[in-house]
């Protein structure tokens, strides 16, 4: 698999030769007013071009409206009026940029910029101001390979190649163009309505859309609750970190507001702050139907309830299940029930345990998920005396009561040193698939996917074959999975391990040897347990087998290294691009090689080190 280090510098200080289709639009920037190159940008093949907010180069840089994070790939994107910040969400990434300011917040951790990068405001053929940030975030924050077509004026950005991330304290911008004027904001940017009225009335809906007239507190249930009123239908909630908030995004409907964008200084019990917004959700004016507000919250483990009443919908704090149990990844107690808790009572076939508490006080029930080795879900349930709490277990354990004198009952969890391969389930994520055929040889046009599902289905049946439980991302070479949802496949199942399989390609013919990637627990908060020694156990089983070390170890933050919550590794084998490799990757012997030397691997770290 192909990977680039710093992304090809081209997208970023364009040629200035110009392509006979090059087409100039007019853009305003700090009152001044300029001529831009439109170009193209294609994302995996497709065309994303927006006639309203489109891309161009601008003194030798390529902007992108930060419209086009959210609609291309996901991301969720917070706009504050009031600092002029953005904060840019996808998977384990926060990403702040503030107008005007030469530096970017990553996960809480400041790093300056390049003055000539920072996000501007700007009007696109006298239209209204909007956020447009350097494509060279598209590598910073996704990870992504960015090219450059010249001859078209085309940016090619394709999510499946994956590049390995800058870890330098600046972020490194290619030098050697003209810096332009520092860029303040225009003086009309959007700014909140302090003086809109605080009691519409609900407006009839004869376009088929529902309309947010307004946010205001009211009270619910005998609960302190937040009205949007006149908001009803479909809509999605997201939570973010740094900071924590809960993103709500509705379908089918419109902000009356004539600002389109408007604060509400509204705080009660967990909630701090409350912006709506009409929200886009594609390339064209005529569908920007969607509403966006985003909650500032005291804690993204608040439990939360949306009720839809006949003024809109209601949203309040429920009484959380974390008021009556704490759990730190090895003690786990029950609290605050002022009852009689009963001895817990261990399933080892079923992998759960169970308390009953005997109460007559208001507990709240429901389920409680965990990213857990040892816990997967707690249950509560109302009983005929009280309640009984259920832990479910990702594989049997250790339990033993413990003393907490601050608990009314408390368990510690330990692992089972003997542990049976039956209690642990491996995720094998074979590279590529269906659309994407990874890496292709010059030499004789094999590409990745002709080797990857040979090692991958003996390797299952290997593990199999021993006891273990093995799932796997996809199987054949006709379906393709998300590179993100490989890893979302792997934290819903609680896996023990996670093993990606590719084959390598670089523009050298020398390259050769294999590699073992990984994303070391120390830089992402995310892994919770010891990716170093998996990734060496992989590297050393490997390589016993073939006689070296090949490349040895790579850090960085691959996706699905990185976004998998358990020990992750992946495996490049040999190099297509090589004679030499691609005779070993047609060998049987080599591949199974590379079959027992994964295999090795896993055994031993599950053995040694889980």
């Amino acid at each position: 698999m192909k990977k680039i280090i710093l992304g090809l510098i081209f997208i970023f200080c364009v040629f200035t030769t110009k392509s006979a289709y090059a087409k100039n639009i007019n853009i305003k920037i700090s009152n001044k007013n300029y001529k831009a190159t439109l170009i193209n940008v294609k994302v995996d093949g497709e065309n994303k071009v927006s006639k309203e907010m489109p891309s161009f180069i601008y003194q030798k840089r390529t902007l992108v409206p930060i419209r086009f994070l959210s609609e291309t790939f996901g991301a969720i994107v917070d706009w504050n009026s009031k600092t002029q910040a953005a904060t840019i969400s996808l998977a384990d990434k926060s990403i702040v940029l503030t107008i005007d300011k030469a530096e970017a917040i990553i996960n809480g951790v400041t790093k300056p910029i390049e003055k000539a990068y920072t996000p501007r405001l700007v009007r696109v053929n006298g239209g209204s101001a909007r956020t447009y940030v350097p494509l060279r975030l598209i590598s910073e924050l996704f990870g992504y390979d960015v090219s450059w077509n010249n001859k078209s004026q085309t940016a090619i950005i394709n999510t499946n190649t994956i590049i390995e991330e800058d870890t330098n304290d600046v972020i490194i911008l290619p030098s050697g163009d003209d810096e332009p004027d520092q860029i303040k904001p225009d003086n009309d940017a959007i700014k909140p309505n302090p003086n809109a009225n605080d009691n519409p009335s609900i407006k009839p809906n004869p376009d088929g859309y529902a309309h947010l007239t307004n946010v205001v507190l009211t009270r619910y249930n005998d609960k302190d609750a937040v009205l949007f009123q006149g908001l009803k239908g479909k809509y999605k909630v997201t939570k973010l970190d740094n900071p924590d908030r809960l993103v709500l995004d509705f379908e089918k409907a419109i902000f009356d507001d004539p600002e389109l964008y408007r604060e509400y200084s509204i705080v009660m019990n967990g909630i701090k702050g409350i912006r709506a917004s009409q929200f886009a959700d594609n390339d064209t004016s005529k569908s920007d139907k969607n509403v966006r507000i985003v909650m500032d919250i005291e804690d993204n483990a608040i439990d939360y309830q949306i009720d839809e009443t006949n003024d809109g919908l209601v949203f309040y704090i429920k009484k959380s299940m974390k008021s009556f149990y704490s759990y730190d990844g090895r003690n786990f107690a029950i609290k605050n029930t002022e009852g009689r808790v009963s001895e817990h009572t261990y399933d080892d076939l079923r992998k759960t345990i169970t308390m009953s508490v005997e109460t007559n006080k208001d507990i709240e029930t429901g389920t409680e998920k965990f990213k857990d080795p040892f816990i997967s879900s707690l249950v509560i349930e109302k009983a005929a005396n009280g309640y009984t709490f259920t832990i479910n277990l990702v594989r049997n354990a250790l339990v033993e009561k413990s003393d907490d004198r601050d608990a009314d009952y408390s368990l510690r969890l330990s692992r089972i040193v003997n542990s049976k391969p039956s209690d642990y389930l491996i995720m094998i994520d074979p590279g590529h698939g269906g659309k994407d055929p990874g890496g292709v040889s010059k030499i004789d046009g094999s590409s990745e996917v002709d080797f990857i599902p040979i090692v991958a289905r003996a390797l299952e049946a290997k593990l199999k074959a021993a006891g273990y439980n093995v799932m796997k991302t996809n199987d054949t070479i006709d379906e393709y999975v998300d590179i993100f949802e490989r890893a979302k496949m792997a934290n819903s199942v609680n896996a023990d391990v996670f093993i990606s399989i590719h084959a390598n390609v670089a523009d050298s013919p020398a390259a050769s040897g294999f590699e073992v990637l990984y994303s070391s627990e120390a830089k992402h908060k995310n892994k919770t347990r010891k990716q170093t020694e998996f990734a060496n156990c992989i590297l050393n089983a490997v390589g016993e087998l073939v006689g070296n070390k090949g490349r040895g170890l790579k850090e960085g933050a691959y996706v699905v290294t990185r976004n998998t919550n358990m020990p992750a590794a992946l495996l490049e084998m040999e190099f297509l691009s090589s004679k030499k490799g691609l005779a070993l990757l047609k060998s049987q012997a080599y591949l199974d090689k590379m079959v027992d030397g994964l295999f090795n691997g896993i055994v031993d770290y599950l053995n040694n080190y889980y």
